[in-house]
C-alpha cells in the first residue's frame, strides 16, 4: 500500500522499511527517496492523506531515528554500511526467523540479538532479510567469507556488505 501511495515519487519496495515491535508490525515505516527535494514534496503533498481508512502522518527522520526504530541505534552506517559500524545484509532467511535465530546462526562471530534488525515487507510480513552489525570489520568479513550460502532452517543464506540503498 505504501509503494502504491507513493508511486508518483518513484518509490519501490526496497525503498520502504517497516518497523516492528515484538515481531509484530508497528504501523510505522521509513521510506527513502531519490533526493531531498522529492522527500520535501512528499511531506508537503501527502502528509495527512489516507490509505484506505488509515490516516497517514509523514515526518522527517534522520539516520539515527531510523536505526533506532528498527531495533539497533548502531545498525547502519550512513555512508556505505561499512564506514562506521560494519554491517551485513542477510538475504534468504526463513520467514519465521527472529533476531534470536540469526544471532544463534552467527554466534561464533559475537552476534547478539540486539545486533540484528529483521526487515518486514510492504504487507507487514517478514521479508527474509536482516541487517546485522559487528564489533569490527574483521568479524564482518569473516562472516561474509565463511557463512556465505550456509544453511539456516533449510534455506541457503546470502550475505552482502550493507549499502545505503539497501537500507
Amino acid at each position: 500500500d505504501i509503494v502504491e501511495f507513493l508511486s508518483e515519487y518513484d518509490v519501490i519496495d526496497s525503498d520502504v522499511i517497516f518497523t516492528s515491535k515484538d515481531g509484530r508490525p508497528s504501523g510505522e515505516c521509513f521510506t527513502t527517496f531519490t533526493s531531498r527535494d522529492v522527500a520535501e514534496r512528499v511531506l508537503k503533498e501527502k502528509n495527512k492523506e489516507r490509505i484506505g481508512t488509515r490516516y497517514i502522518e509523514i515526518f522527517r527522520a534522520n539516520d539515527k531515528e531510523v536505526r533506532s526504530a528498527v531495533g539497533n541505534a548502531n545498525s547502519m552506517s550512513v555512508q556505505d554500511g561499512f564506514d562506521e559500524t560494519p554491517t551485513l545484509k542477510l538475504r534468504g532467511l526463513p520467514f519465521a526467523s527472529k533476531a534470536d535465530d540469526v544471532a544463534e546462526f552467527l554466534a561464533d562471530y559475537g552476534v547478539e540479538p540486539s545486533h540484528v534488525a529483521m526487515l518486514i515487507n510492504a504487507d507487514g510480513r517478514a521479508s527474509g532479510d536482516a541487517f546485522v552489525t559487528f564489533q569490527d570489520r574483521d568479524d564482518a568479513e569473516r562472516v561474509e567469507d565463511e557463512m556465505q550460502r550456509k544453511e539456516l532452517g533449510g534455506r541457503y543464506i546470502e550475505i552482502f556488505k550493507a549499502r545505503h540503498e539497501d537500507w
